[in-house]
């Protein structure tokens, strides 16, 4: 199996289990409400396992000499990709 082989098995999987995930809301309005900061935040963002997230940023790193970085997301559970924090407030300010 290639590597980008394995990346798209693991995309696969990735995009079944979010899907699932979204498929049972609660009516507690405290769940809605994180529903709703978590489609703020994360829908607009790509969904990674920690795995398939080391794999991003190493070919970003390694094609794009870019400084990124994978974090988790308290409110997915799962992980994203973006600059680090300092460059984010350094971008920001500018």
């Amino acid at each position: 199996m290639t590597l980008r082989d394995e990346i798209m098995e693991l995309a696969a999987a990735h995009k079944a289990r979010k899907m699932a995930a979204h498929s049972n809301p609660s009516p507690i309005s405290k769940r809605v409400r994180n529903e709703q900061i978590k489609r703020s935040t994360c829908d607009s963002k790509e969904s990674y396992t920690y795995p398939m997230a080391k794999l991003v940023v190493e070919r970003i790193r390694r094609n794009h000499h870019s400084p990124v970085e994978a974090y988790h997301c308290k409110w997915c559970g799962f992980w994203h990709v973006g600059r680090p924090l300092e460059k984010k407030r350094e971008h920001q300010t500018d």
